[in-house]
């Protein structure tokens, strides 16, 4: 019988397809928006879209691949630094859509 691929790997590789995509992305709008200005706005986007995905994939992480009676036995430092980038990347996301939509 074959070997066959699991699925969750399917999902850990279109996660990384989208994150660093989006994010060569951003680089790029990022580098032309010290030319032109008015880019500056969809290179911040860019780098939101990348800060929402890898919440995403934290949490397909966290639930479907570790599950919660593993993640309690994962050490302190590892799950403070993991909510840490979680906290991080979330503020920017909402940051950037509350400067967009509300301020802006």
């Amino acid at each position: 019988m074959e070997d066959k691929e699991p699925k969750s790997s399917k999902a850990i590789m279109t996660f990384g397809i989208l994150i660093i995509t989006a994010g060569i992305v951003g680089a790029f709008l990022l580098l032309i928006s010290t030319k032109r200005p008015e880019l500056y706005a969809s290179a911040m986007w860019a780098w939101a879209i990348v800060c929402i995905l890898g919440v995403f994939f934290q949490i397909y992480l966290k639930e479907f691949r570790v599950g919660q009676e593993k993640w309690m036995t994962m050490p302190l430092p590892f799950r403070f630094v993991w909510w840490f980038i979680f906290c991080v990347n979330t503020f920017f996301f909402a940051n950037q859509a509350w400067q967009t939509f509300f301020v802006g």
